[in-house]
């Protein structure tokens, strides 16, 4: 069983997977619960919107949407931020501890003890990061087409599946980096700070660079740039 290092992790994340994937589901049908009283107020609120200073409409991906469609709605409530984060907090968390939490319980030496080359342990527990997440969004891509079922949204639901994709690819890059800063430096907490900076220097990077003459060339050096700025929920995800 030791020697199957992809399966021992998948199984040791079964629990929290599954505790994360109800709360995504209860938190994509209670905000699907809400458009349509939102919509009948979204003359007023897409007047807000558009008054914002650029710098909020850059953040909330709001400069193509409007609160009157299902699609505008489900992008600026959960994808503008709200998914984004969650993704990002589940995977630098499992990428900064998946070698720490095998120390902690004392089962790393008996991995090693193995005949296992260490390059192996590393990937796959980067193959089990990839596939943890993958799972954590597949369940909330199925609580949003849930609450659409419930509320009767007229959404692209495909188009929903694309930007989530996008939202997981962003929160992997971030959980493979605190995964090899782990790696690196045998510390979560040094893993887990460093990936956090980063990971807010590129937000504010990509929010701000639109503003500030001598940033905008440095725009596509955030990876939130590449997230959203193709407005997968309207347009599908683009490969350039």
């Amino acid at each position: 069983m030791l020697n199957n290092i992809l399966l021992k992790t998948l199984r040791d994340q079964f629990r929290p997977i599954l505790f994360w994937g109800i709360g995504l589901i209860a938190l994509s049908v209670l905000m699907a619960a809400f458009f349509p009283s939102v919509q009948k107020s979204a003359v007023d609120l897409n007047k807000y919107l558009q008054n914002l200073p650029e710098a909020f409409r850059t953040a909330l991906n709001a400069s193509e949407l409007d609160y009157s469609s299902a699609a505008g709605y489900i992008n600026s409530e959960l994808f503008s931020f709200m998914f984004p984060l969650i993704y990002l907090i589940y995977a630098v968390g499992f990428g900064s501890g998946v070698i720490g939490n095998e120390e902690a319980k004392g089962t790393l030496d008996l991995l090693l003890a193995n005949p296992i080359p260490r390059w192996r342990l590393v990937l796959e527990k980067f193959i089990a990061l990839v596939v943890s997440t993958l799972v954590i969004s597949l369940i909330a891509w199925e609580g949003i087409s849930l609450g659409a079922f419930l509320m009767k949204m007229n959404i692209n639901l495909l188009r929903v599946a694309d930007i989530n994709f996008s939202a997981t690819l962003l929160a992997i890059l971030f959980g493979t980096l605190a995964l090899t800063l782990s790696c690196l430096k045998n510390s979560r907490g040094l893993a887990t700070g460093v990936t956090a900076a980063v990971a807010v220097l590129s937000y504010f990077l990509n929010v701000l660079a639109p503003l500030v003459e001598s940033l905008k060339g440095l725009r596509k050096l955030s990876a939130f740039y590449y997230y959203n700025e193709n407005n997968p929920i309207l347009n599908g995800l683009s490969l350039q």
